[in-house]
């Protein structure tokens, strides 16, 4: 078997100076004559590929059935296309399979482990890899409406699978529905390779909500294209100004895209939870136009009326509100001080419902520092 593995780079020194290609509208020039041995060595290797992807169907090992499947498919995409799609939803099938075995293996470690006296020693459980999201990423690239209909699959997976529903807002780290960051890794892959269309068609449908994961991905994309990254952050402002369910973690996580890249900090009642999703960088200014929008949306929100303390989370919701309002404060008196005073009366207003410990935390926060990073998020 191994050495029938290594059919397939070879098979990418014929494959893939003719596959790749793609005909370049140029001045009319005489054709060149094909060589009819370098024809006969591409056809071959496009037989030894289609050879070795059909073998792999009785191969035991899932996961090495899944990668050469998925490697055929994309070596034969512009050869073949529909032999190639074929092959990647075969190597779908057993990508899900090898990922399913993986998790019940890691479940049962864990029951396992979690079972054994205080007295010994507990082994790391190191999570497998992900094979979907390496078929994922190699379909997507070829076909986007196959890297949809691969999403939707493992949307509908985790749908079946156990877990309770989430408690806190969808915004907040580690409630996030999987669907959402698997379509935002997958868009990730692309803008690390360059390839900023194909990044923002998978990452739009999912856009249009905030939380850390969406605010995480513009950052990330305005370290590529400012001007799209912006425009997108400008319409999730406009959808957050009308939607009766933005609060004052929304605009926490919000202003991480202007004032704490790759640093967001979510409160579950007055107790923050800072996460941080890369190093602290500079990233391009943002503009003196987008900055007053953020800043009137965010007050906006944040002097909506108060919940009663005595309805469900409303305390805690007050809470909230006045560690947001008073971590971002400073960035009103510098940047629309109108709305500073305002937001004063309203943190006397919520003062009563925050711990001692928790106010004066609060208090002592420096500001984050617009365009840039502040080390306390």
């Amino acid at each position: 078997m191994s050495a029938r593995l290594l059919i397939l780079p070879l098979c990418l020194l014929f494959v893939l100076p003719c596959a790749g290609q793609t005909p370049a509208r140029t001045k009319p020039r005489k054709e060149k004559s094909v060589d009819p041995v370098a024809e006969q060595r591409r056809e071959l290797a496009r037989s030894l590929v289609s050879a070795l992807a059909e073998e792999a169907r009785a191969f035991r090992d899932e996961r090495l059935r899944a990668r050469v499947q998925a490697r055929a498919a994309d070596l034969l995409w512009s050869v073949d296309r529909e032999r190639a799609r074929d092959l990647f939803r075969r190597a779908w099938e057993a990508a899900e399979a090898a990922d399913a075995d993986a998790e019940r293996r890691r479940n049962d470690e864990m029951r396992r482990q979690a079972s054994m006296t205080a007295t010994r020693a507990t082994s790391l459980v190191v999570r497998s890899p992900n094979l979907r999201a390496e078929v994922l990423s190699l379909a997507a690239r070829r076909d986007r409406a196959l890297g949809e209909e691969f999403l939707s699959r493992m949307a509908q997976a985790k749908k079946g699978g156990a877990g309770a529903p989430p408690q806190d807002p969808p915004e907040s780290v580690g409630h996030v529905p999987p669907a959402v960051t698997q379509r935002l890794q997958l868009a990730e892959t692309f803008l690390n390779a360059g390839d900023i269309g194909r990044a923002l068609q998978f990452a739009d449908p999912a856009l249009d909500r905030v939380n850390i994961y969406t605010i995480n991905f513009l950052c990330r994309l305005r370290e590529k294209d400012q001007t799209a990254a912006d425009a997108r952050f400008r319409a999730l402002l406009a959808r957050i100004a009308t939607d009766p369910t933005a609060n004052a973690n929304t605009v926490s996580i919000s202003s991480s895209y202007l004032f704490s890249p790759y640093t967001y900090v979510v409160f579950y009642g007055p107790w923050p939870s800072v996460n941080w999703f890369d190093k602290p960088r500079m990233l391009p200014s943002p503009s003196p136009e987008l900055t007053a929008r953020f800043m009137e949306t965010a007050a906006q929100i944040l002097l909506r009326p108060l919940p009663p303390p005595d309805q469900d989370r409303g305390r805690a919701e007050r809470a909230e509100r006045y560690m947001v309002i008073s971590r971002l404060l400073p960035l009103f008196e510098q940047h629309a001080p109108e709305q500073a005073a305002l937001l004063r009366d309203q943190l006397a207003a919520l003062l009563p419902d925050v711990p001692d410990r928790a106010r004066n935390t609060a208090v002592t926060t420096p500001p984050a520092k617009a365009g840039g990073f502040s080390e306390h998020a």
